[in-house]
Protein backbone atom coordinates (compact mmCIF):
# COMPACT_ATOMS: atom_id res chain seq x y z
CA UNK A 1 0.00 0.00 0.00
CA UNK A 2 0.81 3.62 0.40
CA UNK A 3 3.94 4.96 1.97
CA UNK A 4 2.08 6.34 5.13
CA UNK A 5 0.05 3.06 5.34
CA UNK A 6 -3.18 5.48 5.08
CA UNK A 7 -4.97 2.90 2.62
CA UNK A 8 -4.59 -0.21 5.46
CA UNK A 9 -8.35 -0.22 6.16
CA UNK A 10 -9.01 -0.48 2.05
CA UNK A 11 -6.92 -3.61 1.97
CA UNK A 12 -6.90 -5.37 5.25
CA UNK A 13 -9.94 -7.19 3.81
CA UNK A 14 -8.65 -7.98 0.10
CA UNK A 15 -8.77 -11.36 -0.83
CA UNK A 16 -5.38 -11.68 -2.59
CA UNK A 17 -3.79 -10.52 0.39
CA UNK A 18 -5.54 -12.73 2.52
CA UNK A 19 -4.80 -15.58 0.33
CA UNK A 20 -1.00 -14.94 0.12
CA UNK A 21 -0.67 -14.49 4.07
CA UNK A 22 -2.74 -17.69 4.11
CA UNK A 23 -5.10 -16.22 6.67
CA UNK A 24 -8.09 -18.56 7.84
CA UNK A 25 -11.75 -17.35 7.35
CA UNK A 26 -12.71 -14.17 9.82
CA UNK A 27 -8.79 -13.08 10.04
CA UNK A 28 -7.74 -9.66 8.62
CA UNK A 29 -4.34 -7.99 8.89
CA UNK A 30 -3.80 -4.94 11.07
CA UNK A 31 -6.24 -2.20 10.90
CA UNK A 32 -5.15 1.70 9.92
CA UNK A 33 -5.09 2.33 13.47
CA UNK A 34 -3.22 -0.30 14.70
CA UNK A 35 -0.55 0.11 11.66
CA UNK A 36 -0.51 3.92 13.01
CA UNK A 37 -0.36 3.10 16.31
CA UNK A 38 2.45 0.64 15.65
CA UNK A 39 4.70 3.36 13.62
CA UNK A 40 4.32 5.84 15.90
CA UNK A 41 5.56 3.78 18.98
CA UNK A 42 8.78 2.74 17.16
CA UNK A 43 11.81 4.70 18.75
CA UNK A 44 15.11 5.14 18.01
CA UNK A 45 16.02 3.22 21.20
CA UNK A 46 14.19 0.49 19.59
CA UNK A 47 15.79 0.36 16.04
CA UNK A 48 18.84 0.01 18.25
CA UNK A 49 18.13 -2.81 20.22
CA UNK A 50 17.01 -4.30 17.03
CA UNK A 51 20.25 -3.67 15.43
CA UNK A 52 22.20 -4.62 18.74
CA UNK A 53 19.99 -8.10 18.50
CA UNK A 54 21.50 -9.26 15.07
CA UNK A 55 25.28 -9.04 16.81
CA UNK A 56 24.11 -10.68 19.90
CA UNK A 57 22.36 -13.38 18.10
CA UNK A 58 26.03 -14.23 15.77
CA UNK A 59 27.76 -14.22 19.20
CA UNK A 60 25.33 -16.69 20.86
CA UNK A 61 25.46 -19.34 18.11
CA UNK A 62 29.27 -19.20 18.13
CA UNK A 63 29.95 -20.20 21.65
CA UNK A 64 33.76 -21.63 20.63
CA UNK A 65 36.10 -18.53 20.19
CA UNK A 66 37.03 -17.97 16.84
CA UNK A 67 40.58 -17.34 16.22
CA UNK A 68 40.05 -15.10 13.35
CA UNK A 69 37.06 -12.76 11.85
CA UNK A 70 36.54 -11.14 8.51
CA UNK A 71 33.96 -8.11 8.23
CA UNK A 72 32.63 -7.49 4.93
CA UNK A 73 31.00 -3.85 4.52
CA UNK A 74 29.16 -2.54 2.36
CA UNK A 75 25.91 -0.38 1.42
CA UNK A 76 23.22 -1.90 -0.48
CA UNK A 77 20.98 0.01 -2.55
CA UNK A 78 17.51 -0.58 -2.02
CA UNK A 79 14.73 0.98 -4.63
CA UNK A 80 12.21 3.00 -3.29
CA UNK A 81 8.72 3.32 -5.13
CA UNK A 82 6.55 6.77 -3.67
CA UNK A 83 7.36 9.14 -1.25
CA UNK A 84 9.44 7.44 1.66
CA UNK A 85 11.32 9.39 4.15
CA UNK A 86 14.72 9.49 3.48
CA UNK A 87 14.54 8.00 -0.10
CA UNK A 88 16.64 9.73 -2.52
CA UNK A 89 17.22 9.59 -6.38
CA UNK A 90 20.74 8.61 -7.22
CA UNK A 91 22.41 8.76 -10.70
CA UNK A 92 25.53 6.56 -11.57
CA UNK A 93 25.25 3.28 -11.07
CA UNK A 94 22.13 3.26 -9.90
CA UNK A 95 20.04 5.59 -11.72
CA UNK A 96 17.10 5.08 -9.44
CA UNK A 97 14.77 6.47 -5.97
CA UNK A 98 16.51 4.06 -2.91
CA UNK A 99 17.38 4.03 0.26
CA UNK A 100 21.54 2.79 1.06
CA UNK A 101 21.84 0.25 3.74
CA UNK A 102 24.91 -0.33 5.42
CA UNK A 103 25.24 -4.40 5.66
CA UNK A 104 28.24 -6.26 7.84
CA UNK A 105 28.56 -9.68 7.30
CA UNK A 106 31.76 -12.42 8.56
CA UNK A 107 33.31 -14.71 6.69
CA UNK A 108 31.00 -17.44 7.20
CA UNK A 109 27.72 -14.84 5.42
CA UNK A 110 26.53 -14.14 8.93
CA UNK A 111 24.60 -10.74 9.27
CA UNK A 112 26.09 -8.49 12.09
CA UNK A 113 24.72 -5.44 10.99
CA UNK A 114 21.91 -3.37 9.47
CA UNK A 115 22.05 0.17 9.32
CA UNK A 116 19.15 2.01 7.48
CA UNK A 117 20.58 5.14 5.62
CA UNK A 118 19.28 7.75 3.33
CA UNK A 119 19.72 7.40 -0.14
CA UNK A 120 22.35 10.00 -0.51
CA UNK A 121 25.05 8.29 2.46
CA UNK A 122 28.35 8.10 1.96
CA UNK A 123 30.45 4.74 3.02
CA UNK A 124 32.99 6.31 4.86
CA UNK A 125 31.35 8.38 7.33
CA UNK A 126 29.01 5.78 8.92
CA UNK A 127 30.63 2.44 9.30
CA UNK A 128 32.75 3.79 11.71
CA UNK A 129 30.19 3.80 14.68
CA UNK A 130 29.22 0.36 13.66
CA UNK A 131 32.62 -0.69 13.26
CA UNK A 132 33.68 0.45 16.97
CA UNK A 133 30.80 -0.97 18.49
CA UNK A 134 30.86 -4.70 16.55
CA UNK A 135 34.41 -4.65 17.39
CA UNK A 136 34.24 -4.06 20.96
CA UNK A 137 31.62 -6.55 21.31
CA UNK A 138 33.71 -9.36 19.69
CA UNK A 139 36.65 -8.70 21.72
CA UNK A 140 34.81 -8.28 24.81
CA UNK A 141 33.71 -12.33 23.59
CA UNK A 142 36.78 -13.20 22.13
CA UNK A 143 39.93 -11.45 23.80
CA UNK A 144 42.32 -12.87 21.44
CA UNK A 145 40.45 -12.37 18.82
CA UNK A 146 42.14 -11.49 15.42
CA UNK A 147 39.54 -8.70 13.18
CA UNK A 148 40.17 -7.98 9.33
CA UNK A 149 37.86 -5.20 8.04
CA UNK A 150 37.34 -5.97 3.81
CA UNK A 151 35.54 -2.21 2.38
CA UNK A 152 35.70 -1.55 -1.10
CA UNK A 153 37.24 2.10 -2.42
CA UNK A 154 34.21 4.08 -1.15
CA UNK A 155 35.27 3.73 2.06
CA UNK A 156 38.75 5.51 1.33
CA UNK A 157 38.82 7.44 3.96
CA UNK A 158 41.84 8.67 6.53
CA UNK A 159 40.09 8.43 9.78
CA UNK A 160 38.53 5.22 9.20
CA UNK A 161 41.62 3.46 8.29
CA UNK A 162 43.89 5.34 11.39
CA UNK A 163 41.30 4.09 13.53
CA UNK A 164 41.61 0.56 12.40
CA UNK A 165 45.88 0.68 12.80
CA UNK A 166 45.10 2.31 16.46
CA UNK A 167 43.19 -0.74 17.38
CA UNK A 168 44.79 -3.05 15.85
CA UNK A 169 42.11 -3.99 13.29
CA UNK A 170 43.76 -5.54 10.20
CA UNK A 171 41.82 -4.14 6.54
CA UNK A 172 41.53 -4.71 3.33
CA UNK A 173 41.11 -1.82 1.48
CA UNK A 174 39.93 -0.94 -2.40
CA UNK A 175 41.94 1.78 -4.18
CA UNK A 176 41.34 3.38 -7.16
CA UNK A 177 42.62 2.05 -10.14
CA UNK A 178 44.79 4.84 -11.54
CA UNK A 179 47.83 4.95 -13.80
CA UNK A 180 49.77 5.40 -11.10
CA UNK A 181 48.65 2.93 -8.88
CA UNK A 182 48.70 0.11 -12.00
CA UNK A 183 52.40 1.19 -12.87
CA UNK A 184 53.69 0.46 -9.07
CA UNK A 185 51.54 -2.35 -8.68
CA UNK A 186 52.87 -3.92 -12.07
CA UNK A 187 54.73 -6.82 -10.64
CA UNK A 188 53.00 -7.46 -7.73
CA UNK A 189 49.89 -8.01 -10.18
CA UNK A 190 51.39 -10.00 -12.34
CA UNK A 191 52.50 -12.27 -9.75
CA UNK A 192 49.02 -12.47 -8.03
CA UNK A 193 48.05 -13.09 -11.53
CA UNK A 194 50.29 -16.11 -12.10
CA UNK A 195 49.58 -17.71 -8.67
CA UNK A 196 45.58 -17.05 -9.58
CA UNK A 197 46.22 -19.47 -12.85
CA UNK A 198 47.90 -22.37 -10.78
CA UNK A 199 45.86 -22.77 -8.10
CA UNK A 200 42.29 -21.91 -10.55
CA UNK A 201 43.26 -21.88 -13.99
CA UNK A 202 42.25 -19.11 -16.31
Amino acid sequence: GNSDTNDADKFRFDPALMEALELEEGESVASQRTVSKFLNEVKQKDLEGLADWLLEFYLRNHPVPRKCVYLYADGTAVETHGKQEKSTRRGGKYKKEMLFPLVIFDDRGWLLSCLLRPGYAAEATTILPELEKIVGRLREQWPRVEIVLVVDGAFKSSKLLNWCEKNNVFYLAGYASTHPVKVMAKEDAKLIEKKFKKAHGK
